[in-house]
């Protein structure tokens, strides 16, 4: 795509984020067909958009995930600070077009992690962390069909977050066998989707290491202080207005979302 295509197509995802709007998809002049493409819209997006970023999601961590959008690794998207939020939190129903929920493992970084030309090493980038917190993300598209588009659209669309909250963090995190780690997703009192950290990508800091090696060849820091959510443990689920959600990461601790009517 040429730089002005790429401008056109984050100028136009901005106006229908801000006028809470969906497309059926980008024009196919602006429609990007590569990753590449997809992440070059991205960040033009983020030049422009009125949030600063928060922290990073890591999407189709889990292999099911993969398969349903026909990718054959993860791809991730900014998460902007004002759409990042402590547990309890509370969101209006309405605010979002799909609220699809997934339970996750956050990161919060310690220190930066600046791009380089060698890729960083697993043990590197454990070292950078700070804590670990319980998250909910909160999954949101601005395409009428969010199955149909493609992968590029999907990562020019901030890899469809829309928002995300974390509970109290863990700084002793390694003593967890997150791999095995069980995570509970209940919505108005019932359970509708349980699983483990190995559900993202074999391990949740394996998520986060690739991560870092994806921004670092795209010239992007990691900063300390962001997030990184690194993918469902427990499946998508989505639910109606009104929603009382609660993530239970068993001796992490949980974390709580309501949607008001």
């Amino acid at each position: 795509m040429t730089p002005e295509k790429i401008d056109a197509a984050a100028a136009l995802l901005r106006q229908v984020r801000a006028d809470f709007r969906m497309l059926p998809a980008l024009p196919e002049d602006l429609r990007p067909h590569t990753a590449a493409d997809g992440y070059a819209i991205q960040d033009a997006f983020a030049r422009d958009w009125d949030a600063v970023v928060g922290g990073w999601k890591v999407a189709c961590t889990a292999a099911d995930q993969r398969e349903i959008l026909g990718v054959d690794e993860p791809f991730c998207g900014r998460v902007y600070a004002n759409v990042l939020l402590r547990s309890p939190a509370e969101l209006p129903s309405r605010a979002f077009h799909m609220r699809g929920l997934e339970a996750e493992f956050a990161f919060r970084m310690a220190r930066d992690i600046p791009p380089q030309d060698e890729p960083y090493g697993r043990d590197e980038v454990a070292a950078a962390v700070a804590s670990l917190h319980p998250a909910i993300e909160v999954v949101d598209c601005r395409f009428e069909d969010w199955l149909t588009v493609g992968a590029p659209s999907l990562i020019a669309d901030s890899a469809v977050n829309g928002a995300l909250i974390c509970g109290e963090g863990e700084t002793n995190w390694a003593r967890f066998d997150l791999a095995t780690h069980p995570v509970r997703l209940d919505v108005d009192g019932h359970t509708v989707g349980e699983g483990t950290g190995g559900r993202a990508l074999g391990h949740p800091l394996d998520a986060l290491h690739w991560l870092v090696n994806n921004l670092s060849g795209r010239g992007i820091t990691l900063a300390a202080g962001q997030f990184v959510t690194t993918g469902t443990c427990t499946g998508i689920n989505f639910v109606e207005l009104g929603a009382d959600a609660r993530a239970d990461f068993d001796s992490l601790g949980a974390v709580r979302l309501m949607f008001s009517d």
